[in-house]
């Protein structure tokens, strides 16, 4: 929302809140304090974003069970408090919009935006033949599904030899065995704004993000695909997405069934072949995709100021 400010003339008030003399914007969690300061304003419109699929947390397996509580807390309580005064409930996918529409809140489908600078070419087009093939995942322990299927395509790759580096957010899940291998690298991390810091200045050449079927994943947006665009690697998709045919009618990235073997088999192949161009069109269509992205907030943020 930080670049968004000057648009609205937005002022912070919390780390995920925002205001003007018209609005109010809470983004998923906010203090305590700042969100009953916030609700007490009765002239102002307040909308709130919120990115996950709360409404079936219960039944996903998906994620970690202390995940899992902190997300019921949330729904139950503050989350809660606030759609019942919101104009709108801004969310980056259909399937979420649906789920507060059917339970009668108005909402709004947003696409994310990267105020991040996304490069002018891929990082495999200055890759010499020698250098490892470097593969990370953009997932945290939140996945937990999704997470354990990287770590077995990265312990695939290991013991296929293939000439690679291999680069993943914390230790969770990770046998200790592959911990001590040199071709693995732990990124550490602390919230999710020094997440954001960390990976704008990371590069990589491919990033891998399967999305198996759940409930939770539904709710997924195109986010990582302008994620991994501002590392500079090529995405690596589940063939399920619901995304997926963007993905391949654009060539912005690979979708490949949710097979351990084939994830491993097929990179294993790239780090070998490095004929990328086989398969992967420019990253400039990524930036025009986060560009509408960054118009279309614009658009409608500038439209709320104008309600009455």
């Amino acid at each position: 929302m930080c670049w968004a400010s000057k648009i609205a003339n937005l002022r912070c008030e919390g780390r995920n809140s925002f205001s003007n003399e018209k609005l109010i914007i809470i983004s998923r969690k906010e203090k305590k304090n700042i969100v009953r300061r916030l609700l007490e304003y009765k002239n102002k419109i307040i909308y709130y974003i919120i990115d996950d699929n709360l409404w079936d947390i219960e039944t996903s397996s998906a994620i970690p069970f202390n995940y899992k509580k902190r997300l019921i807390e949330l729904r139950d309580g503050q989350h809660a408090e606030i759609i019942k005064f919101a104009e709108a409930v801004i969310v980056p996918s259909e399937f979420l919009r649906e789920k507060y529409q059917e339970r009668g809140y108005k909402a709004f489908r947003m696409n994310p935006f990267w105020s991040e600078k996304i490069p002018d070419v891929w990082n495999f087009e200055k890759l010499n033949n020698q250098s490892p093939l470097r593969i990370g995942y953009l997932g945290t322990a939140s996945h937990v599904d999704d997470r354990n299927f990287v770590i077995q395509v990265y312990q695939g790759l290991l013991e296929s030899r293939a000439n690679v580096e291999l680069t993943i957010f914390g230790i969770d899940g990770i046998n200790k065995n592959i911990l001590k291998e040199k071709k693995i690298k732990i990124q550490k991390y602390e919230n999710w704004q020094s997440y954001r810091n960390i990976i704008r200045n990371l590069n990589f050449d491919m990033l891998l993000y399967p999305i198996l079927p759940s409930k939770f994943n539904d709710a997924r947006s195109m986010n990582k695909i302008v994620e991994h665009a501002v590392c500079g690697g090529l995405g690596v998709y589940s063939e399920s997405w619901e995304y997926a045919d963007i993905v391949n009618s654009t060539r912005i990235g690979l979708t490949w069934k949710n097979d351990v073997d084939l994830w491993v088999e097929n990179l294993t192949m790239l780090s070998r072949t490095r004929d990328f161009k086989k398969y992967a069109g420019s990253i400039n269509d990524i930036k025009i995709i986060n560009e509408k992205s960054r118009l279309d907030q614009i658009e409608y943020w500038s439209n709320a100021i104008l309600k009455k």
